[in-house]
């Protein structure tokens, strides 16, 4: 892990620790867009989520006030395993455009993903949209988990925290024997 521009940054004493112990969590920065009140609630809630199943959430809301964000934001997505990208129209929006915060951490993931065009670590969530979904540029190519439908949010989320935990439900099968072979 980098170095932490944050002095004394007590998150990175526990994570020191955990590692330590054999207990290291995966370290889940969420990107979002303050689109509306409703819209905070339910990104909070995704995080608290994930952080009640054993994931390292990184989140702004779980900041104090006066807290320095764009310190916090270049410092955690340099950090994290994993980023997810909250997509609705606003926060493609300013993405695109290079805008707030969300046009902030596009800058800093888009040169992640240019070192490593391989790399699963950005997580593309569709939150609030109708297909035609959209995702920033950025992530036209990445495999995205659909949550615009509330009443599947268990399903999609169970999904959502095994990829991150690396506890897929489902595998490829083993390779079976070529029947045609003599």
């Amino acid at each position: 892990m980098a170095a932490s521009p944050l002095k004394d940054d007590p998150l990175d004493e526990l994570d020191t620790l955990l590692k330590l112990r054999g207990e290291r969590r995966q370290r889940v920065f969420i990107s979002y867009s303050h689109d509306d009140e409703a819209h905070k609630q339910w990104t909070f809630k995704l995080a608290c989520d994930l952080q009640a199943v054993g994931v390292w959430v990184i989140f702004d809301q779980f900041l104090p006030l006066g807290s320095n964000l764009a310190l916090f934001m270049s410092h955690n997505l340099v950090d994290s395993d994993r980023v997810i990208a909250v997509c609705t129209p606003g926060y493609v929006d300013k993405a695109n455009a290079g805008v707030g915060g969300a046009g902030y951490e596009t800058t800093v993931l888009t040169q992640s993903l240019m070192e490593n065009q391989n790399a699963d670590r950005v997580i593309p969530v569709i939150a609030r949209q109708h297909p035609p979904y959209r995702v920033p540029t950025y992530l036209f190519s990445r495999k995205y988990i659909d949550f615009s439908n509330k009443d599947e949010y268990a399903e999609r989320f169970e999904e959502l925290a095994r990829d991150i935990l690396g506890a897929a439900k489902t595998s490829r099968p083993p390779l079976g024997q070529n029947p045609f072979q003599n």
